[in-house]
């Protein structure tokens, strides 16, 4: 089947998790008991992923956080002069402003990109870490295959 059309358009490392998924999950009549006997590692390692990608999806959200504090104390800077009492209605008015300069930032932007990347991420790692746990069910049925082949 041509998949041309689709090359270059997943992540790279969303990529990467899936080639090396594949390469987990695939079963052959010479690798049979050599899954059974990984299939609890296969489990861990992609724990570990999940933990280890989830971290990285809030360093990346705590970056967002980061700059959007940063920008509305510099617009807060900016209106300091303004502001007498520091009223909640112009607290709110700085907070647009902000969340607009926000949006509008090339940093916030590649963020956000790369926390949309992580959320694939983590969402096919989960995926995954379903199929491992009914990895033990295609095991069993795959062993009674070849025990029924050779009947």
């Amino acid at each position: 089947m041509d998949r041309t059309h689709v090359k270059n358009i997943l992540a790279k490392r969303l990529n990467e998790y899936m080639q090396e998924a594949e390469q987990d999950l695939k079963v052959t009549e010479l690798n049979l008991k050599e899954k059974c006997l990984l299939r609890s590692s296969l489990a861990c390692k992609y724990l570990r992923y999940g933990y280890e990608e989830t971290a990285y999806k809030k360093t990346l959200t705590n970056q967002i956080e980061v700059l959007r504090e940063n920008i509305k104390k510099k617009l807060f800077q900016q209106k300091q002069q303004g502001i007498v009492n520091q009223s909640t209605a112009l607290d709110k008015l700085i907070s647009i402003d902000a969340e607009k300069e926000l949006l509008a930032d090339p940093t916030y932007k590649k963020l956000k990109e790369a926390l949309n990347a992580q959320e694939d991420i983590i969402r096919l790692i989960t995926e995954i870490q379903k199929i491992i746990a009914s990895f033990g069910y295609d095991l069993a049925n795959c062993k009674g295959i070849l025990q029924l082949e050779q009947i």
